[in-house]
């Protein structure tokens, strides 16, 4: 088991080797309240629990990911200043592809995934008994890497991250005394649902897992005020594991397509000192140029048709300056739960999408039934990735606004509706935005970024060189309280109208008779009609034998 722990700090914050202390068994980081920490952890399956790397051998590839729907003006800070910049929508994203032995083995990988989420998750989840194998979709991909394409996608908007993570850790932890890789793996879930996002990759042909967790500086204040959890303190890992710590901070890259991080690096226990370190490598995925970000809103009223808002300061929206401008496209990567889905339909006539300020659909997967209710539809939701137009001058103090029309499901009745209402109200998360950039440089190894993210869902769409600037959610907006620790930003609530599922009969009883009455109805201006044809044809007969 290999452990990773970085910390980065804003850039010219003026780290010194005092502000590391090492011995020959512990570090301890004195400016840690400064700093953003990446916690990567590398085990073998073998090392986990067995129940766990049995159900591991249903699955050639597995990737985990839990983004945190909280935002602030200070995380917007701490994602300029770090390399961990890649986003997704919030919530909990699964994508993974069954070891396709045989038929069996691709219904049991839905299986085991469906009985490992139910617990977690809450009752809106679409993953119940008897119905797991379509509750997975497709994943939308043009690209395969290294010759293995990840092929099913899961998605559910997870706002109260902490009762699951609370439940993973029970389960894991039984077993952790006498076993560091169970302790490390024990410490991480403690800590993520503060964690800006948490990612699980398991590579079923290495026999490897990948955990990865990111708090930026507000989260690790918090966390480190808690004697429990001290992420600033490290001492001597056990035989047979290595713990390496990083103290770094951005540096200045000297080609556009790469970063670069200066700071002091040790592995605890081996050596008893920090040493200085200098480093640049490609990177796949790259912050914007300060002063661009967006907001997102549904348009009100919302009715049946919502449609979403993103807004942009039209001044900033300019391809990154590190691209060719012409080798660059905005884009906005969303996931919808089932209670709400797009019509491809509408953005197949180019000037309403110019009217949107939108270019084109660019893909769309998951559940695109126009007519079902919510109770209806098995599989989770769907994904939907939008080409954005983008201003053609910035000499504007204008907002720029692309609008993305949806429409909502009937869902049923709420079992414990609140004072009588006959809504229910469903999450929304935020779409994320990002310009894809194809002129990286030939032969560009990006692998080498030790804070890379793959498997986002939507990188399969783009070549494997593809450059992205991601650009974020603007600060300072009015945090929404729930009961989570902190606030919930970046999702959007909907109120959908609702079936009373105790009141249904009487709608089925009173629907029956409305089609009877007007079958009967019809039937009698039909008889009726016909008797009067049958009068008014032997009246003229009468008349045309009085003529002759």
């Amino acid at each position: 088991m290999k452990e990773r722990r970085t910390f980065l700090l804003p850039p010219n914050s003026g780290l010194t080797k005092e502000d590391v202390v090492v011995t020959a068994s512990t570090l301890e980081f004195s400016r840690h309240k400064d700093a953003a920490v990446e916690r990567r952890m590398t085990l073998n399956v073998t090392d986990l629990p067995e129940k766990f790397h049995k159900a591991l051998a249903y699955f050639d590839d597995l990737h985990i990911r839990f983004e945190s729907p909280r935002d602030d003006a200070e995380v917007q800070s701490s994602q300029v200043n770090t390399p961990v910049v890649a986003r997704l929508p919030p919530g909990l994203h699964i994508f993974f592809t069954p070891r396709l032995e045989t038929n069996r083995d691709a219904d049991h990988a839905s299986e085991i995934l469906c009985a490992a989420l139910r617990p977690l998750l809450d009752s809106s989840a679409k993953c119940l008994p008897g119905s797991e194998g379509k509750t997975f979709t497709e994943l939308a991909t043009l690209y395969k890497r290294s010759g293995r394409l990840l092929s099913q996608q899961f998605y559910h908007n997870l706002v109260h991250s902490s009762p699951a993570f609370e439940i993973v850790r029970e389960h894991l932890c039984f077993t952790r005394a006498q076993n560091p890789t169970i302790e490390t793996l024990c410490d991480i879930f403690s800590t993520a649902s503060y964690a800006r996002h948490l990612d699980i990759d398991y590579d079923a042909s290495a026999n490897l897992m990948l955990v990865t967790a990111f708090w930026t500086s507000h989260d690790l204040r918090e966390l480190t005020e808690r004697p429990k959890y001290p992420l600033h303190k490290a001492e001597k890992p056990p035989t047979g594991t290595s713990l390496e710590i990083g103290v770094l901070e951005p540096q200045t890259a000297k080609n556009p397509e790469e970063l670069s991080v200066g700071g002091l690096l040790t592995l605890v226990g081996e050596v008893d000192h920090a040493s200085g370190t200098l480093f640049s490598f490609p990177a796949r995925h790259h912050p914007t140029q300060r002063g661009v970000h967006y907001t997102a809103q549904f348009q009100k009223p919302t009715g049946l048709h919502p449609k979403l808002s993103l807004t942009f300061p039209a001044d900033t929206l300019v391809p990154p300056q590190s691209s060719e401008p012409s080798s660059c496209s905005l884009h906005a990567h969303w996931t919808l739960p089932s209670s709400l889905f797009i019509d491809r339909y509408q953005f197949s006539d180019p000037l309403v999408l110019s009217s949107q300020n939108l270019i084109d659909l660019k893909s769309l997967s998951g559940e695109e039934d126009l007519e079902a209710p919510d109770w209806a539809i098995p599989t989770w939701g769907s994904s939907a990735l939008f080409t954005l137009a983008y201003p053609n001058t910035t000499a504007t103090d204008q907002d720029w606004t692309v609008t993305i029309p949806t429409h909502l499901r009937y869902m049923t009745f709420p079992s414990q509706p609140e004072h009588g209402q006959r809504r229910s109200t469903v999450e929304i998360p935020w779409p994320t935005v990002f310009w894809a950039c194809g002129d990286a440089q030939a032969g560009l190894n990006l692998v080498r970024n030790p804070f890379d993210r793959r498997d986002l869902g939507y990188d399969g769409l783009f070549a494997p060189d593809t450059l992205y600037y991601h650009v974020p959610p603007a600060p300072g907006r009015e945090v929404a309280r729930s009961g989570d620790h902190r606030g919930v930003k970046l999702m959007e609530s909907l109120e959908v109208p609702t079936l009373d599922a105790e009141k249904a009969e009487w709608v089925t009883v009173a629907t029956a008779a409305v089609v009877l009455v007007g079958f009967l109805w019809i039937c009698s201006r039909l008889l009726f009609a016909g008797a009067g044809a049958a009068k008014s044809a032997e009246a003229k007969k009468k008349d045309e034998k009085k003529v002759q």
